[in-house]
């Protein structure tokens, strides 16, 4: 949202005192599929029918932040993203999943033509020399990140939550442990059944070292930004892939808790359930996901040629940089 024009900032954000909610959502902002919009006086018109998926928050959201594709000449297109106000889209009900139900991840749609003000729509390809330059605008450490810096804290929030996770599953699974029988093996509870505390001991350790990783990752990204140093694509993909590492870690730690309670955490009471769920869930999400963050980095480690120049977590920067830039809207 930063990266929009300071008027714009400035109209949007004068609302976060009264919102009662996230103040800005995003719905398909870096998709492969995003949807299209032309130029008209003043701004943009974005088509009716358009539809954007995943759009976390969006149901308490006051704006939505939306990838839109412009033709810029005939058979030419280039990608943006647009500022909607809650009123100019529908929320479909479609988020009906297995995990993080209360995300409210939920498509959102145009039923009818939206414009939308010149200044509410921003260049997709020129996001990253914005974000760097974030630092003239703002104070404060966050903001002294480079576009690389800033997209590792969306990958480290999201991972440091499935740790938030495992550390309460494992809280879960030593206290109905010490509560519960096994079902077919002599001994008075869990806790003293020599399997679990084989399970109680690996899981501690992997959650332990996953910790250790994303804090220590933390640091170094603190330091950066203190000492106002930029981060190469390849630096960027190996903390992306250390990220992901931690919290995959994690699920499996889960994983192993669950398994060794054994059916009493399929019940939907059992927390243990939703710990399981939610953390399978997370480490769905395309910009974190384990096999590609892996590869990402791993062509760095073998002198391969990267994919992108950096800010892995968002493709559709790449894409948006080999069109050309926005056409101004009709005069």
């Amino acid at each position: 949202m930063l990266t929009f024009p300071q008027e714009t900032v400035t109209e949007v954000y004068a609302r976060a005192p009264q919102w009662p909610g996230p103040v800005v959502a995003s719905a398909s902002l870096f998709s492969e599929r995003i949807q299209k919009a032309r130029p008209v006086p003043g701004g943009y018109l974005i088509e009716a029918g358009n539809k954007w998926g995943f759009g976390s928050g969006s149901k308490h959201a006051a704006y939505l932040v939306v990838g839109i594709e412009v033709e810029t000449a005939p058979g030419t297109t280039t990608r943006a993203m647009a500022l909607l106000e809650k009123g100019q889209y529908e929320i479909v009900d479609d988020w009906h999943v297995m995990g993080l139900s209360g995300s409210s991840s939920n498509s959102v749609t145009t039923p009818a033509e939206v414009f939308v003000p010149e200044r509410r729509v921003a260049d997709l390809a020129g996001m990253p020399g914005r974000l760097d330059g974030l630092h003239q605008r703002y104070a404060g450490l966050g903001f002294a990140l480079d576009a690389r810096g800033l997209m590792l804290i969306v990958a480290m929030e999201t991972m440091a939550v499935v740790l938030g996770m495992a550390k309460g599953a494992f809280d879960c699974f030593v206290d109905q442990s010490r509560r519960k029988k096994p079902f077919n093996l002599p001994y008075d509870t869990l806790a003293a059944t020599p399997s679990v505390q084989v399970v109680a001991g690996k899981t501690r350790a992997m959650i332990n070292a996953a910790e250790s990783l994303l804090f220590g990752r933390a640091d170094h990204i603190d330091r950066k930004a203190r000492d106002g140093q930029p981060f190469t694509a390849a630096e960027e993909s190996e903390i992306t892939m250390d990220f992901v590492h931690a919290g995959n870690v994690c699920g499996a730690a889960i994983d192993a808790i669950q398994i060794a309670l054994g059916s009493s955490t399929v019940g939907l009471r059992n927390p243990i359930q939703r710990f399981a769920r939610d953390a399978r869930v997370a480490l769905t999400h395309g910009s974190t996901r384990l096999d590609p963050a892996a590869e990402i980095s791993g062509r760095h480690l073998m002198g391969q040629t990267p994919f992108t120049d950096g800010m892995a977590a968002v493709p559709g920067v790449a894409k948006a940089a080999e069109a050309p830039r926005i056409v101004e809207p009709v005069a």
